[in-house]
């Protein structure tokens, strides 16, 4: 059957030309086990296929796979069947002026069709939709530090950038060596892709080095890769565990010296009482010299240590702008690392108002103020793990500076309440 399309007719840009099939087929009358296959083409090229599967003492079936109506699949137990699909001409099967619409039947087996009926309702149609495509990609995780012995989460997003949905989508991981294990089922059977699908992937890294993993959708459709280098550090080494502890000592060490000065605070004695007591006014509310000292030289190193810790990370991500690998963009190395540093500096203010002493209520209000709407920041969202450690210490430190200046503003009102000469 000819058909003419307009001169310079193309598949794509805009408009698509699809066929529409609608057949009615006799098998004969004691259909045997087999198969057979009735193909529409255009100029020579297939753009429909219904495939009919005859098993003894099975009925009838039938099955069609499609851009517009994915798969289909039916039965019947008489010897007639009606079929019907639509589905995207090839770009080779369209082309300006005369062309021609054939429809055939493949019968190998011993299964035999003894008339095919194509229906006036069969042809080609004209749409501006676009057939089903498929893209993958990965969300960068990059930035977080993966070291061998870790399983990590490695997320997958396959999106259908056409108008249809897409048919029989597979989604897996294929890894160039054996420094990693994929330990979750792989690959993925999806089905349909109406727009997007979502899958992650636990691996378990096993050696250290830069592992490249492929990332492949198989689909009817489309077959797009994607390829991942991952980074994998040694493992952590007892010193990096050595030096945790150490921190962590050192701030239990504080507390621990803060609540015992708290312990054994002085109590009130009246003011007449001073001269007889040899009790001097400053000492009545305060802990001992020698644990004040204590306290601040802990607070002031706990302070110093997560500073450097973030200003350290920060360096790390802008100096891996200069030496780029893998497949983060450099300008979320440098915000990452811009934030990190700022954190840092927070930290650091923070310890050079405790080491020098004094209310300073000011000071330590505009440290709350800052640190508390950075907390509000949803660093989780953006950096994982680090985030969530990140938004805590920012809103331990906007509680602690509010509640140091709320004190300094309380001793200066005292101070400047208290009667001279008494």
């Amino acid at each position: 059957m000819q058909y003419r399309l307009p001169l310079g007719a193309r598949q794509g840009a805009g408009q698509w030309y699809l066929v529409r099939l609608h057949a009615r087929i006799r098998f004969t009358a004691t259909p045997r086990s087999g198969f057979v296959d009735l193909i529409a083409g255009t100029n020579g090229n297939t753009c429909a296929l219904v495939e009919f599967v005859k098993q003894a003492g099975a009925p009838l079936r039938w099955s069609s796979v499609s851009w517009v109506e994915g798969r289909q699949r039916g039965h019947d137990t008489g010897s007639v069947v009606d079929v019907q699909m639509t589905n995207f001409l090839q770009t080779s099967g369209v082309r300006g002026g005369v062309n021609e619409l054939s429809f055939k039947v493949f019968q190998p087996t011993a299964l035999k069709v003894s008339s095919v009926e194509i229906l006036p309702d069969s042809g080609i149609l004209i749409t501006d939709r676009s057939p089903p495509q498929l893209v993958a990609f990965i969300p960068d995780t990059d930035y977080v530090t993966a070291r061998v012995g870790d399983t990590v989460n490695l997320p997958v997003i396959v999106r259908n950038v056409g108008a249809y949905a897409a048919p029989d989508v597979a989604v897996g991981l294929v890894a160039e060596d054996d420094g990693v294990d994929i330990v979750s089922m792989n690959p993925v059977e999806v089905g349909r892709v109406p727009r997007e699908y979502r899958a992650a992937f636990r691996v378990e890294l096993l050696r250290a080095g830069v592992h490249r993993i492929h990332v492949v959708v198989d689909s009817s459709v489309n077959r797009p890769q994607v390829v991942l280098a991952l980074s994998v550090a040694p493992a952590a080494t007892s010193s990096g565990a050595a030096r945790i502890a150490i921190t962590a000592a050192i701030m239990v060490a504080g507390l621990a010296l803060a609540a015992e000065a708290i312990r054994r605070r002085r109590r009130p004695v009246r003011i007449g009482q001073h001269a007889e007591d040899g009790i001097a006014p400053a000492e009545e509310w305060r802990p001992t010299l020698y644990a004040a000292f204590l306290i601040r030289a802990a607070a002031v190193l706990v302070l110093v240590t997560i500073g450097l810790a973030f200003a350290a990370y920060g360096g790390y991500l802008i100096d891996r702008t200069m030496h780029p690998h893998g497949e983060t963009p450099s300008e979320l190395l440098v915000s990452v690392g811009l934030g990190s540093l700022a954190i840092g500096l927070l930290f650091a203010v923070a310890a050079v108002l405790a080491l020098a002493g004094g209310p300073h209520a000011r000071g330590w209000g505009i440290l709350a103020l800052v640190s508390g709407g950075a907390s509000a920041i949803p660093f989780a969202g953006l950096f994982g793990g680090v985030g969530y450690l990140a938004t805590g210490l920012l809103a331990i430190l906007a509680v602690t500076c509010a509640t140091f200046s709320w004190r300094g503003m309380r001793e200066a009102r005292r101070s400047h309440a208290r009667p001279y000469g008494r």
